[in-house]
């Protein structure tokens, strides 16, 4: 199973940002379709409510924009954190390996 979430920084509305953390994730979510892997994927966006970095501080808001893939597989669950399609690239060989039995 694999756990797509989106997420923002605080930068706009709360509706704003629930919407766009979603449309995030369902990005991800397509592009991993369009590779192949079709295990069980849900899809969740959290808009600003789950910041990892400073808040207030404009330099890292950025680094809030994120999508994590949750890897759930009895006992494995594996969280990958990327900011870019360039490292999702990079991680579509792990993916691959973990979700094919």
């Amino acid at each position: 199973k694999i756990k797509i979430n989106g997420h923002t920084s605080n930068e706009g509305s709360i509706r704003y940002n629930n919407q766009l953390s979603y449309n995030r994730a369902n990005a991800v979510y397509q592009f991993l379709k369009s590779y192949g892997i079709i295990n069980q994927m849900e899809v969740f966006g959290y808009g600003s409510s789950q910041q990892i970095y400073n808040q207030n501080d404009e330099q890292n808001n950025p680094k809030n924009r994120r999508v994590e893939i949750n890897l759930i597989d009895g006992f494995l669950n594996v969280d990958i954190f990327f900011f870019s399609e360039n490292h999702l690239k990079k991680i579509l060989f792990i993916l691959d390996k973990l979700t094919t039995k």
